[in-house]
């Protein structure tokens, strides 16, 4: 009898397969993040209460040069994900939008949770969408101060909510929350 093959640990974390560079340290240069948005090549990765927009089997993005009437009415401006070999991403929050707008942005797309879906998706499109649909949602959680209540402001292209009362000043940043999983096996197998 063979020995059980098994996929190798980083297949079957499909929210592992980031392939983006963040650029972390150019979030800070407002021109800079203003002249990836306005490239010809920036995309748009929609996030609409917390799903994202699919088309078949992968992502579906939106050319930013093509969705600034989205920015209009939308709760927040969008947020610096990074840039892959196409050019820069951002995430944009689309919540405000009616059912019905939302499914007609592209015809052969819709909107859909990731969690029933991230395992048929290319690992890197996985791990993309999640952290749009992340980063988006501290945003929506984050627009006021947790230790004065009032309003927050974005910072750092997205990833810092500063709060506007100049008595507190409080930055928040997004949570990260290390995680350890462990597979217990014994030979061909597993506890």
């Amino acid at each position: 009898k063979a020995p059980c093959q098994r996929p190798a640990m980083t297949d079957l974390l499909h929210y592992s397969g980031q392939a983006i560079e963040r650029a972390g340290e150019k979030r800070r240069d407002d021109g800079w993040i203003s002249g990836q948005l306005g490239s010809a090549a920036a995309r748009i990765v929609p996030i609409w209460q917390g799903k994202s927009l699919l088309a078949g089997d992968g992502a579906a993005y939106l050319a930013a040069s093509e969705a600034w009437h989205l920015l209009e009415g939308a709760p927040s401006e969008p947020i610096f994900l990074g840039i892959d070999e196409l050019g820069p991403l951002f995430a944009l929050d689309l919540s405000h939008l009616s059912e019905v707008s939302a499914a007609n942005l592209l015809s052969n797309a819709d909107f859909q949770e990731l969690y029933g879906v991230a395992t048929q998706l290319v690992r890197r499109e996985a791990s993309l969408l999640s952290h749009a649909a992340w980063m988006v949602h501290w945003t929506r959680r984050h627009r006021f101060c947790g230790a004065c209540g009032q309003p927050t402001t974005s910072r750092e292209a997205g990833h810092v909510r500063a709060c506007t009362n100049e008595n507190c000043g409080v930055l928040h940043f997004p949570r990260t929350d290390p995680v350890v999983i462990k597979l217990i096996t014994r030979g061909d197998n597993v506890l």
